[in-house]
């Protein structure tokens, strides 16, 4: 008995150490991508994003020379909204949280506009991790876990999801919408970490389906994936079925673009992280497999555009680079190239925080800007674009 007892005990330390993780990488969503910390070459930490639809390392032009890093080849790479080529160099270590990774190919790629003062970015990684660890994603607790592969065990209390990593070596699962008409329809999506929206539905699928005649009201959203600059229209979707749970009543965006993986109709479209943070997820890439749970983001209310406004912040203030017609920005007289310094006297905010202020007023705000040199005080009532 007291031999058995033993066994025992070691039996249940071994699967303890077994469990272990090789790295707890903290992170933080900001602008809808989820930044962690990487060093380069023994660099100081750089600011990354941690992507799952990202099958290619990356690294920023600024921080490739910063480092000394020399382009030794290219690659034709290609982005939701087309393909560009794409330089590419070698780097002889990459280090998260303890985990090294020796002599990665990253392409090389001007990657300003996915940053901004506040958040500077320094480069995408993905796949890399992906394909060598178990990868458990803890929205909760704001942190990447790596597993070893061997030995692994499920905890209990998840539910099993199989995926394909074909076409695009990015994990493909299935999920469902529902039309203003009550139709139903299935198809394949692709899980993306780093596209910052709820869905995206790829062109072909738009098109066939007559998703923006049929979704109704509806304005255009201009956005850039690497080269590429891309507009798609963002209206409402009654019900979309995803891991067993479904969500209602929230903006989606829907792909025109002629090229890229956004044109393709092997996946009907891209859900992205405002869906995938409400579940703590384990990828199993070796298997195809990922094990979800909701966590306490589940229930969060999904955001709509307040002010109508695109803006981009430099040396402390906002400029505005798009002002949608109709929205409540375009009614207050905020116009295209103005400079907005402050939210009713308020300063320094991101830019999340700038559009989550506005929508959570309650009240007109008052906009202090600069346009043509001359400084104006501007009321903007919040109202919901959809």
């Amino acid at each position: 008995m007291r031999l058995f007892s033993i066994l025992l005990l070691g039996l249940l330390v071994f699967q303890a150490r077994a469990q272990e993780p090789e790295a707890v990488i903290p992170f933080d969503i900001i602008n809808g991508h989820m930044y962690i910390d990487v060093q380069v070459n023994d660099s100081e930490p750089l600011h990354f994003v941690f992507d799952t639809g990202a099958a290619a390392n990356l690294i920023s032009e600024q921080a490739a020379s910063s480092l000394g890093l020399e382009a030794s080849g290219s690659r034709n790479v290609q982005g939701a909204s087309g393909s560009t080529n794409i330089k590419s160099t070698l780097v002889k270590s990459v280090n998260l949280q303890g985990v090294i990774f020796k002599n990665a190919d990253f392409l090389v790629l001007d990657i300003n506009h996915l940053s901004d003062e506040d958040h500077p970015l320094s480069g995408i990684i993905g796949a890399e991790v992906l394909n060598r660890f178990i990868v458990e994603i803890d929205y909760d607790k704001s942190e990447i876990i790596l597993f070893n592969r061997k030995g692994f065990e499920v905890p209990e209390g998840w539910t099993k999801q199989s995926f394909s990593l074909r076409p695009f070596g990015v994990p493909v699962i299935s999920a469902t919408i529902t039309l203003p008409s009550g139709e139903k329809l299935t198809g394949p999506y692709l899980v993306d970490t780093g596209a910052a929206t709820t869905v995206k539905f790829n062109t072909p699928f738009v098109n066939e389906n007559e998703l923006i005649e049929s979704l109704g009201e509806h304005y255009s959203y201009t956005s850039r994936a690497l080269n590429n600059e891309a507009t798609d229209e963002v209206s409402k979707l009654p019900a979309y079925e995803v891991f067993g749970q479904t969500f209602t009543d929230f903006a989606v965006r829907l792909s025109q673009v002629k090229r890229g993986v956004s044109s393709y109709g092997q996946v009907d479209g891209i859900l992205g992280i405002d869906i995938l943070k409400r579940f703590n997820t384990i990828y199993d890439y070796y298997r195809q497999t990922m094990y979800i749970k909701p966590n306490t983001l589940f229930g969060e209310v999904f955001r709509l555009n307040h002010d109508g406004l695109q803006i981009r912040k430099g040396k402390g203030v906002f400029t505005v680079k798009k002002v949608h017609s109709g929205s409540a920005g375009d009614l207050a007289g905020i116009k295209t190239g103005d400079q907005i310094t402050a939210l009713d006297g308020k300063s320094n905010f991101s830019r999340p925080e700038f559009h989550r202020y506005i929508q959570m007023a309650g009240k007109p705000v008052t906009i202090s800007l600069k346009r043509d040199g001359k400084a104006l005080k501007l009321k903007l009532k919040p109202k919901a674009m959809l």
